[in-house]
C-alpha cells in the first residue's frame, strides 16, 4: 500500500511546523527550515522549492534502499507534482505526504511539502 498524500489549506501563511510523530521542528516562523530534521522525516520541500532530504547512507534497510529511491526521482522527474506522485508509490502506508498551501496574506498560493515516516523502524 503507498504512501498517503494529503493537502492541508491553511489560510493566511502556516508559521511553525512540528513532526507529529516527536513533535521536532521542521520549520519555524523565527528560524526557517531546520538544517537537521528527525529520523521521521523522508524529505520536505520547503516554500522556495528547496528539497532537504537523508542521505540513504544515515537508514538501514529496506529505509535505506526506499530513501536512495527517493534520491533517483528527483532526479528521474520533470516536477515536483511527478515526484511526489511517484514518491507516494515508493515509501510505505506509514508515510504521510502532506501537501501545505497557504493562501492569502503575503504568501499567497505557496506550498511546502513534508513526508513524514509516522512508524520508522527501531
Amino acid at each position: 500500500m503507498p504512501a498517503s498524500r494529503v493537502q492541508l489549506e491553511v489560510p493566511h501563511a502556516l508559521r511553525d511546523l512540528y513532526c507529529p510523530a516527536c513533535a521536532a521542528p521542521v520549520f519555524t516562523e523565527a528560524d526557517g527550515p531546520t538544517e537537521h530534521t528527525c529520523d521521521h522525516v523522508r524529505f520536505f520541500i520547503d516554500r522556495e522549492g528547496e528539497l532537504s532530504l537523508p542521505d540513504p547512507e544515515s537508514l538501514a534497510g529496506e529505509d535505506q534502499r526506499r530513501q536512495q529511491a527517493l534520491v533517483d526521482l528527483v532526479e528521474a522527474t520533470e516536477s515536483w507534482d511527478e515526484f511526489l506522485t511517484r514518491a507516494a508509490k515508493v515509501l510505505p502506508a506509514s508515510v504521510l505526504i502532506l501537501e501545505i498551501v497557504e493562501t492569502g496574506g503575503d504568501d499567497e498560493g505557496t506550498q511546502s511539502v513534508v513526508a513524514f515516516e509516522l512508524a520508522p523502524p527501531r
